[in-house]
């Protein structure tokens, strides 16, 4: 048996235009403007540190939102809601098929929340690692450490998937099987083969 463990966002969670490039669309704010809340400023809510409508709240003026940062929050997260059900079907496979299946994520309190309702992650998934729950984000060897230690397991026992390559770099820094998903057509031939999950079950 194998513990497998899924980023969401570019994996399980799908888009063609995420957040900050959806808005710079559709607002004519500067791409760059909205990443540097994510570059400056989301670090801390997303280890638990600091609320996510105090931090986003400051960059209202500059990007033009109409709203509130509660409404601004809504915003972001509608962009980024699709789920990708052939992976989720997948998982739902190799978890009938054994194996025991994780979500690991970078997220703030919030967007923890509405995710595991969005997924329904409890009854997809053996356990969440996220982000703000660690007190580390996946750019860092902790955070691996610290799921290796609520697994109780060796680093050789886990596969993990996620389409950063920082994140599949320091997972295999730490010893984690670590590939880097680049689409569902890719990935699904060669898991089902691996895992012995049955083609008929997709």
């Amino acid at each position: 048996m194998s513990k497998l463990i899924f980023d969401l966002d570019g994996v399980i969670i799908t888009y063609d235009r995420n957040f900050a490039e959806t808005y710079s669309a559709e607002f004519g704010v500067p791409v760059a403007e909205i990443y540097r809340f994510f570059s400056d400023d989301y670090r801390d809510c997303a280890i638990g540190r600091s609320a996510l409508p105090e931090r986003l709240g400051k960059y209202i003026p500059a990007w033009g939102w109409s709203g509130d940062a509660d409404s601004l929050i809504q915003y972001w997260f509608d962009c980024q809601s699709t789920v990708d059900t052939r992976l989720v079907n997948l998982i739902r496979s190799a978890g009938s098929a054994g194996h025991e299946c994780y979500v690991a994520s970078d997220q703030d309190l919030m967007r923890s929340s509405y995710i595991r309702k969005l997924v329904d992650l409890d009854s997809i998934f053996s356990g969440c690692f996220f982000s703000c729950d660690l007190g580390a984000t996946k750019a860092e060897p902790a955070f691996f450490e610290k799921v290796l230690d609520s697994l109780g397991c060796s680093p050789g026992d886990v596969c993990f998937w996620d389409d950063n390559p920082q994140n599949v770099a320091v997972a295999k820094a730490v010893g984690i099987e670590a590939e880097l998903y680049t689409g569902y057509d890719d990935f699904w031939p060669a898991f089902i083969g691996r895992f012995g999950v049955a083609r008929q079950a997709l």
